[in-house]
């Protein structure tokens, strides 16, 4: 896919964010329908986190994932990890199963460590940890790293 915003010249920093918004819209309604999705399931004792960025772009045979101006989509590869509950996340791939299942321990830890290394600057958790919230203020993820009483 390529979003062709040629015609599109931004004028004001307005503009640029509508521009952007618009192009991840369009990224988002793409991946929806040309990925095949499945969901993956942990129990309510090993939760998934979330953040204010929850899209964990993910290529397995590419560390680094290289986005180019176009918006277009840098590997056939390209894993899509979203948590969508604590015991849920959904998980896209081309060509990939479209089913729902477990998680063998320790994966669901390593998606939450993936999604507090994405996130902007907020991680959101429905339960206390002070192993996660050494990971949260490790990475930098801003000052507000407290879990609140």
């Amino acid at each position: 896919m390529k979003l062709d915003v040629g015609e599109l010249l931004p004028k004001t920093e307005k503009e640029c964010l509508f521009i952007a918004l618009y192009g991840l819209n369009k990224l988002i309604e793409w991946l929806s329908v040309r990925l095949s999705w499945s969901f993956l399931n942990t129990g309510p004792e090993e939760p998934f986190v979330t953040s204010d960025n929850p899209f964990i772009w993910s290529d397995p045979l590419n560390p680094v994932i290289d986005f180019d101006l176009g918006l277009g989509m840098p590997s056939q590869s390209i894993e899509v990890i979203m948590p969508i509950s604590p015991t849920i996340a959904a998980i896209g791939m081309r060509g990939g199963p479209t089913t729902y299942f477990g998680l063998p321990d320790g994966v669901c830890e390593q998606l939450n460590l993936l999604t507090v290394r994405n996130a902007s600057r907020f991680v959101y958790a429905n339960f206390r940890s002070e192993r996660l919230l050494e990971q949260v203020t490790t990475s930098g993820k801003g000052p507000e790293n407290t879990i609140p009483e």
